[in-house]
């Protein structure tokens, strides 16, 4: 990459009219899905961080899916096919493919290409330290917004894996906006793509990002012709951290900035596993427009038995604050936080603006207090939603049931104005074979959720689920839900647990 000066002052970004926010994102992408990261025994160095990926069927009919992974300059490095019925969700693990044609340990990309509607997961794993993510499969664009990008912030950093997901070399320009108020900073870096290559952009090692010291703030990747696909990946310096605390997500297109988010889980000192547990969240607004944004966050607290009185069913707002013009502002929802949430509550939060024409894209951490001074020791991260881009069919490529020490958490909140009924279809993993096979028989997979109220499914209380799975899930609605999943640690391994990893649930044709 080649750096320029750094400039100040307030951007003058644009974006689509809102008439187009909830269109596919422009670009014309390669067939299939590109997934920009892959790791095989390599992170920045020599280490055992691994990858799996989980490619949903999101259509009706039975997909072939061919996989190939990529080194960095486009090569085809090793293919493996994969079947799967309607809504299965099959594994590839990056060892097991790569492992036999013995490539040397490195960074891949990954293509997926299907004869139906596929979506995908990508998980990495610190296996040393425990450390975990979890992005979507992106959405290929032109224009695309990473909402938060940070460099040496409370012993993490990012790394960016950008790849040209088109059919011509695209050459990209990335503008990093830091700083507070009304103040900012651009810092302008950019980098050429070839067809089918992924490069990566590392906050500590980057030459325009070196001189700026430790620093928080968001990323714009604009491509001059070809869609790109991103995904970003923030993760703690300290090797001796265990669990190593790592948060991922998926960039969003700058199409994507609506004036009505869903953020399907918040928590403000919820108890946790352990005793000393307090887990809450932390909402990254980034304004990408031209215009300020005067940006509310209300809150809709779960009627659930593990919330406090207080919280069950209640309704709780943030103070509003105005967001500049290419700022970012960090609503945080622990106590404190400019809010009225009490204690050990969570459910759904909306992050809405004054007017439509103020449009902003927003990215939520969730983390772990362990011993009630130690922040961040667990951490995910996943990305707020528009509201109309909420669907009545919800893929989740990945569910467990005390498998390998986790289980998932699945939220479902309804984006619309009125009640809905949902059903959850799940399917479990021969992990031998990686065939899936449907789970009859639910009596505790069917809920009516009132108008920004959610239900949460939790697989160690569904009785149908063995105990030890893992596989997928279809959720079908009959009004806009949103989904999440939290991958969270219930039993530690040697005396430490495995740090958790989020992601939404994919929207299905």
């Amino acid at each position: 990459a080649t750096a320029d000066a750094t400039v100040t002052g307030r951007p003058t970004p644009t974006l689509l009219p809102a008439s187009e926010a909830t269109s596919t994102p422009s670009g014309a992408a390669a067939d299939g899905l590109v997934l920009p990261f892959a790791a095989y025994g390599r992170w920045r160095g020599p280490a055992n961080v691994q990858t799996g990926i989980q490619i949903q069927n999101l259509s009706q009919d039975p997909a072939q899916i061919d996989v190939t992974f990529v080194d960095e300059d486009g090569a085809d490095v090793a293919s493996v096919d994969r079947t799967a019925d309607p809504g299965a969700a099959p594994n590839v693990y990056a060892p097991t493919v790569l492992g036999a044609v013995a490539a040397m340990p490195s960074l891949f990309g990954v293509r997926a290409v299907a004869d139906v509607a596929i979506g995908a997961i990508v998980r990495t794993d610190w296996f040393d330290d425990d450390g975990a993510g979890i992005a979507e499969s992106p959405s290929p664009s032109r224009s695309v917004v990473v909402p938060s990008f940070v460099r040496r912030s409370a012993g993490r950093s990012s790394m960016l894996a950008i790849a040209n997901a088109g059919t011509q070399t695209a050459n990209v320009t990335a503008t990093l906006f830091t700083g507070e108020d009304t103040s900012f900073q651009r810092t302008v870096t950019r980098l050429q793509l070839p067809v089918g290559t992924t490069r990566r952009l590392w906050a500590d090692y980057e030459a325009a990002f070196q001189p700026l010291g430790p620093f928080e703030g968001w990323l714009r990747l604009d491509s001059d012709g070809p869609p790109l696909s991103v995904q970003a990946w923030e993760a703690g310096d300290d090797d001796a951290q265990r669990p190593r605390p790592v948060a991922a997500f998926e960039a969003q297109p700058l199409a994507y900035a609506a004036s009505d988010l869903i953020a399907p889980l918040f928590r403000s000192a919820q108890r946790g596993v352990r005793p000393l547990d307090s887990l809450s969240t932390r909402i990254v607004v980034v304004n990408p427009g031209a215009d300020d944004a005067e940006v509310t966050l209300s809150f809709s607290g779960a009627d659930n038995a593990a919330a406090s009185p207080l919280c069950r069913g209640g309704r709780f707002h943030q103070t509003p604050v105005v967001v500049p013009a290419g700022g970012r502002h960090v609503f945080r929802q622990a106590p404190g936080g400019g809010h009225d949430i009490p204690p050990n509550c969570f459910g759904t939060a909306r992050i809405s603006t004054a007017n439509e024409s103020e449009r902003v894209l927003a990215v939520v951490y969730d983390a772990t207090s362990t011993d009630g001074t130690t922040a961040d020791a667990l951490l995910s991260a996943f990305t707020a939603p528009a509201a109309l881009r909420a669907s009545r069919r919800v893929a989740l490529p990945l569910i467990r049931r005390n498998h390998v020490g986790l289980s998932t958490g699945i939220q479902v909140v309804n984006a619309g104005p009125d009640p809905v009924d949902i059903v959850v279809d799940f399917s479990v993993t021969d992990a031998r074979t990686g065939a899936s096979r449907p789970v009859d028989g639910c009596t505790q997979c069917r809920a009516t959720i009132d108008p920004d109220d959610s239900a949460t499914f939790w697989p160690p209380s569904i009785a149908v689920l063995p105990d030890g799975v893992f596989g997928g899930a279809v959720i079908t609605a009959d009004g806009p839900i949103v989904a999440l999943v939290n991958d969270y640690p219930t039993v530690e391994r040697a005396g430490r647990r495995t740090d958790p990893a989020t992601y939404l649930g994919l929207a299905m044709p």
